[in-house]
């Protein structure tokens, strides 16, 4: 099963829950929550003025949950949210990038929660404990990284002077969902990315613009301290 993420500005909170509502069945939300749990049995997205107003409450901490898989939609900074999407299959991950990414998506990604781990998850044992930190997801400094499935708008990828035909001459099929919108796929299914990972990993090192995990690495494992992590990790988070 993958995971999906996709970054959005605020103002597409209600376009991303209208099509979220129009998705096929296995990935249309039928309930809601405020947190993560068991929804209520009178929560269901049914009763329209119920779930209106657990919508004007604002957009963090909204959970929805289809019969298997879950969205949650969390404030991710100024002015901007992302949706977290757990326990999708192959094709229910194609749909959903696709329908998702074509509303204006700033930035997105599917793949196995293995291949995010390795694309950007540092580990360490420390004379202080274990060392664990996210690395490379600030959009607004480089593209995150490059996944099984890849959301990238042509306007990310001039911020951050990547080139676009590159990455299409390197993915296994190119589309187009909306102008200016590109779905990469670089391989036929989540569950063969250790299989691929040398290409993406060298496509990420090679490439101005896209973060790679080896230009952390190699600092964070060297830092001795807690403070001397910390500093390297500041420039990455």
């Amino acid at each position: 099963m993958s995971e999906a993420m996709l970054y959005f500005d605020d103002k597409y909170f209600e376009a991303v829950i209208e099509t979220l509502l129009r998705l096929p069945q296995p990935l249309r939300p039928s309930r809601f929550r405020r947190d993560e749990g068991v929804p209520k049995p009178k929560d269901v997205i049914t009763d329209i003025p119920r779930f209106r107003t657990f919508l004007d409450k604002g957009l963090n901490g909204v959970f929805l949950y289809a019969e298997r898989i879950n969205y949650g939609f969390v404030n991710a900074g100024p002015g901007e949210f992302y949706v977290y999407v757990t326990d999708l299959d192959v094709q229910n991950a194609s749909i959903l990038m696709r329908d998702l990414g074509r509303l204006g998506a700033s930035f997105g990604y599917a793949a196995e929660i293995a291949e995010r781990y390795h694309r950007n998850r540092l580990v360490k044992k420390a004379s202080y404990g274990i060392e664990e930190a996210w690395v490379g997801r600030n959009w607004h400094r480089y593209v995150p990284g490059l996944y099984w499935l890849t959301v990238i708008p042509e306007s990310l990828a001039k911020q951050h002077k990547v080139s676009l035909e590159i990455l299409k001459r390197a993915a296994l099929t190119v589309e187009e969902p909306a102008p200016g919108v590109w779905l990469l796929k670089f391989y036929e299914s989540s569950e063969h990315w250790l299989a691929h990972s040398g290409k993406l990993d060298r496509l990420c090192d090679e490439t101005p613009g896209i973060f790679a995990i080896s230009r952390v690495r190699p600092a964070f494992e060297e830092a001795k301290t807690f403070l001397e992590t910390a500093e390297v990790l500041r420039a990455w988070r």
